[in-house]
């Protein structure tokens, strides 16, 4: 028992100032400063040590209000994404790492005037692979969370069974979203997906959800 107190307390020395630092640091990040280090970095200029890591890979970014009184800056680099969420007063709300961001859309799901965040990200590649998925993120107090996921793109290249040339398998996914209203008690999540081949395409995939109480719940798709 002492020896399992003792390695708690150095843990807790250990860990604790580290943890201490990130606080820190993050709490130092605000809506002018990074957007005076993204400009220095379009610029071809040095940007602040603190912004460093974040804009490593750079490509692009998008600022734009969630409603409400929040803004989000979403910033894809090669391999990797950063969302952060700022006050009116532009000290940040939260921050969320991801995967590689290729486009952005706005939903306000729950429907309280601020809008939920849809990304497609690049959730895996290599030789002959290729994986996109959809994310649905929701800003909150202190944090980002990932309320739902979907296929948005795969393609993979399989070896052929006769030995011949590799078997494209290519799957792609389409989302809609709809509000109350028309029928529908709570806001809808519509999600399609069809795999496509040389002789065509066909659905492999219909999903419908409905958005209450903060999260997505399965309900039958009707067209």
């Amino acid at each position: 028992m002492r020896l399992a107190w003792l390695l708690i307390v150095v843990l807790s020395g250990l860990l604790s100032p580290a943890g201490a630092a990130n606080d820190a640091r993050q709490s130092a990040i605000t809506l002018d400063s990074l957007q005076h280090a993204l400009e220095a970095k379009r610029a071809g200029r040095p940007v602040p040590d603190l912004y460093r890591a974040m804009l490593a890979g750079y490509s692009f970014h998008w600022q734009i209000g969630l409603g409400g009184q929040h803004r989000l800056v979403a910033i894809s680099r090669n391999l990797g994404g950063t969302l952060l969420t700022f006050r009116p007063d532009g000290s940040i709300l939260a921050r969320r790492e991801t995967a590689e961001v290729t486009w952005l859309q706005l939903f306000d799901f729950d429907e309280d005037g601020q809008a939920e965040v849809i990304l497609e990200e690049i959730d895996g590649r290599g030789t002959g692979i290729l994986i996109k998925n959809f994310h649905i993120y929701r800003v909150a107090d202190h944090a980002i969370t990932n309320l739902w996921q979907g296929l948005s793109y795969q393609r993979k290249l399989l070896p052929s069974r006769k030995g011949g040339e590799p078997v494209l398998d290519l799957q792609r996914g389409f989302v809609r979203c709809e509000p109350s209203g028309g029928g529908l008690e709570h806001p809808r999540l519509l999600h399609l997906a069809e795999r496509v081949t040389t002789r065509g395409s066909r659905v492999v995939s219909k999903r419908a959800y409905s958005f209450s109480q903060g999260r997505f719940h399965d309900v039958p798709w009707t067209d």
